[in-house]
């Protein structure tokens, strides 16, 4: 079943956006009023910038492994449910598991 899941684009969006949402919008605005209380508002975007930079540098350094990671990933059959509704003709409801 969780093969499945990570196959579908669609729930892969829905789960990424629901993350950046309760990351971002949710604890950035208390973050950024702490370090404010706590060190002064320009020294609090200042960090807060600085982790956007740091966030940046985890990506690039990411993309080091990522062609390995892919033909890893290839080699690991995954099925969705919608490959497997194309297959079958149909929709796929109340799969059994």
């Amino acid at each position: 079943m969780y093969r499945k899941l990570i196959c579908d684009p669609l729930v892969n969006f829905a789960v990424l956006s629901l993350f950046q949402n309760l990351f971002g919008l949710a604890i950035g605005p208390f973050l950024a009023g702490a370090l404010s209380d706590a060190f002064g508002l320009e020294s609090a975007l200042t960090a807060i910038s600085a982790l956007g930079v740091v966030s940046a540098l985890l990506f690039l350094g990411a993309t080091r492994s990522y062609e390995s990671d892919m033909q890893r990933f290839g080699a690991v059959r995954v099925e969705s449910v919608s490959t497997k509704a194309a297959a079958t003709g149909g929709a796929v409801v109340g799969e059994a598991r």
